[in-house]
C-alpha cells in the first residue's frame, strides 16, 4: 500500500468507522459520493469528538504517489471551538505551525459566506519532492445555531489539486 493511501486509511480510522458509498448522510451536510474528481471515502455521525455531530471524507489523488488532498467537511454546534479540538493538537503534538490565519468570504451554498481559516505547516524529511505538508480549516458559522468546518490535508506538491474539490463541496452545503 503506497504511503498516500496508508495515510488515508489512519485519517478515516481516527474519524470512525469506514462505510459503505451508500451509507446516509449526517444531518446538515451534503456529501456526494464523487465530485470535482474527489471521491467519498467516509461519512458519520459517530467521532472521537462528541461535539462533532457529522462528518464525510474525501479523497483527491493525483497522477503520482506524491499527488494526495484529503478534505474533511464536519457539523457541530454553533460556537464549537475547531481551533482547540483540530489546530492545537496538530501544533502541540506534532510540532506543526501557523503560516495564515484570517478571514476569507467564499462561495457557500449559492451564496457568499465568511470563513475563518487557518493554515499551519511542518516540514518533511526524507520524502523526496515533498518538503512541507499543511493542514488547512475552513470555518463557517452557519447562524442557526451550527457551524460547519472543512480541513484541508495536502503537501507542497498537491497544494494546486485543492480549489475545485473546495469550492464544489462548498457550493454543494447550505
Amino acid at each position: 500500500m503506497n504511503r498516500a493511501l496508508m495515510a488515508v486509511a489512519m485519517l478515516a480510522g481516527l474519524a470512525g468507522p469506514v462505510v459503505a458509498q451508500n451509507e446516509p448522510v449526517p444531518d446538515g451536510l451534503s456529501c456526494p459520493v464523487e465530485i470535482a474528481g474527489g471521491e467519498r471515502i467516509a461519512v458519520g455521525e459517530v467521532t472521537l469528538n462528541p461535539d462533532v455531530t457529522g462528518y464525510c471524507i474525501y479523497y483527491l489523488v493525483g497522477e503520482t504517489d506524491f499527488e494526495a488532498v484529503t478534505m474533511t467537511l464536519r457539523t457541530a454546534p454553533a460556537g464549537f471551538d475547531w481551533r482547540a479540538a483540530y489546530q492545537a493538537p496538530k501544533i502541540e503534538r506534532g510540532g506543526m505551525e501557523l503560516v495564515e490565519e484570517g478571514t476569507r468570504a467564499m462561495p457557500f451554498g449559492g451564496d457568499q459566506q465568511v470563513a475563518e481559516v487557518a493554515t499551519i505547516k511542518v516540514a518533511e524529511k526524507d520524502l523526496g519532492p515533498i518538503s512541507e505538508s499543511f493542514s488547512t480549516l475552513w470555518v463557517f458559522d452557519l447562524g442557526n445555531g451550527r457551524s460547519l468546518s472543512l480541513e484541508e490535508e495536502y503537501n507542497n506538491v498537491s497544494e494546486p489539486m485543492r480549489a475545485a474539490l473546495r469550492e464544489a463541496l462548498l457550493e454543494t452545503q447550505g
